[in-house]
Parts: structure tokens; sequence; C-alpha cells
């Protein structure tokens, strides 16, 4: 698992309690789920419909910038530790080349692999509690995998390095 920071504390668009918001993560947004809510965990399953690009916080809030003002927003999850990392949850990732990986590798970028696990909120995490940056939204889908590679890509070529 891959803990981000803290940014804000934002009200859940789920239920309070962690078993309830495990139920409503997937009869919303038919994510699929796993974890234990009586331990503080939930997690969903990466790979379809869901995929993640992983970052700092610093250029997570750039790529943020980027994509609200082309209306390409989606969810964010942050995680507390050190560094701060922010978890933006995309459609499945799709094939990229070589050099897109190379920029990400050295922007310290994780691409997740397919079945990793992603702490939803609000997950303990040994840092402290996973938290929406921006929440999941019924009706909107989530932002192309590929959108927000370029994004980051576009952040690193226009204001190097993160």
């Amino acid at each position: 698992m891959t803990t981000v920071d803290l940014v804000r504390p934002i009200p859940a668009v789920v239920a309070d309690t962690e078993a309830t918001c495990h139920e409503d993560y997937h009869e919303r947004y038919g994510w699929p789920i796993t974890g234990n809510p009586s331990a503080g965990t939930t997690a969903i399953i990466l790979g379809h419909p869901v995929d993640a690009v992983v970052m700092s916080a610093e250029l997570g809030r750039a790529v943020k910038f980027f994509l609200s003002i082309r209306m390409l927003g989606g969810p964010i999850i942050s995680y507390p530790g050190h560094p701060e990392r922010w978890a933006f949850l995309t459609q499945p990732a799709t094939p990229t080349t070589e050099r897109a990986l190379d920029d990400l590798a050295r922007l310290d970028v994780a691409l997740p692999r397919k079945g990793a696990l992603l702490l939803l909120p609000p997950s303990t995490t040994p840092f402290g509690e996973a938290e929406w940056v921006a929440e999941p939204v019924s009706d909107n889908p989530l932002a192309p995998w590929h959108t927000v590679v370029a994004a980051v890509r576009s952040m690193f070529a226009e204001h190097p390095p993160w």
C-alpha cells in the first residue's frame, strides 16, 4: 500500500462509519473494495475500473490545478507521512512510452500495478488517516489515466524540478 499525506479535512461524501463507507464505495461507485472496516482499513483494488497515479503533494497541487482549469479534475486522496503523497484516481491505465515512464520515475511518480491496494478515506495509515483532497462524484467519470500522466509531464516540462 502507498501512503500519502494529509492536506485538510473535507466532509466525506460517504457515510460516517468505516463499515458504512466500505459498503458505500462499492455501491455508489462500483469500485472493487477490500479491507477490514472494523480495523479502520478500506482499500480499492486497482486495475479495472479504477487506477491511480501517486505523487508528492507539491507536484499534486500543480497537477490538480492544471486539470481543474481544464475541467478534468477527479478524486484525489491524501495520505499523511513524510513525504506527503497524493493519489489521483483515474480510469484504467493505458500503454505509454518508455520516455513517459522515465519522466515519471524522475519525478518519483508511482504507477501502482494492477491488483495493488490503495487505502480509501477514512482508512488509518501508520501516520494518520487518509483524507479526500477532492471527493468522487457519482455521476462524473474518472479522469483518463493518460490525461493525468500528461499533466504530470507538462508540469515537469514547464517547471522542473519538483
